[in-house]
């Protein structure tokens, strides 16, 4: 409700408080419970968004959400379709980098957290194997893979022993 359809600021921000609360104490009552720990970050991240980054910093709001979406990854990865890898992506991108006192935040662990939730929402759509394996190869990374090393990785040598219409030119 405060997010869609309330208009008033001062009225938004005492919607979310009273979901963070509530979340809360749900959280304190099913610790084990993916569902009302996915959906308190849902609520925590529009409160943060309404009350604004000082009073999310105060709170240590990006610390909980790091936290809260590493708990959902390690009880249910695949809970909404990489949800705990798309929230700890979200918080990793939308944090402020603060020196001494919030400083892990970091756009490339962003990507690597969304990436990992866009893999497992490509794998629960595919139906046969070999799109599950084209698509656990990563081909539409722009990146080369981390054990690619170009000072010494020479691809024509995959091709050392293939007749000469292959090899490199």
């Amino acid at each position: 409700k405060a997010k869609f359809s309330e208009s008033n600021k001062e009225k938004k921000k005492e919607l979310l408080k009273k979901g963070k609360d509530l979340g809360q104490k749900f959280l304190d009552q099913y610790p084990d419970s993916v569902e009302y720990r996915y959906w308190y970050l849902v609520n925590l991240g529009s409160w943060a968004e309404v009350y604004g980054i000082l009073a999310a910093a105060k709170e240590g709001v990006a610390d909980q959400m790091r936290s809260h979406s590493e708990r959902i990854i390690k009880i249910d990865p695949e809970y909404k379709d990489g949800g705990g890898y798309f929230m700890l992506g979200a918080v990793h991108y939308k944090s402020p980098y603060i020196p001494f006192f919030l400083s892990w935040p970091d756009n490339d662990e962003a990507v690597k957290w969304l990436r990992k939730a866009l893999l497992i929402q490509r794998n629960k759509h595919l139906s046969n194997p070999i799109d599950k394996l084209l698509n656990g190869l990563d081909l539409c990374s722009e990146e080369p893979h981390s054990t690619y090393d170009p000072n010494h990785d020479d691809l024509g040598e995959w091709f050392s022993g293939a007749p000469p219409w292959i090899r490199r030119s």
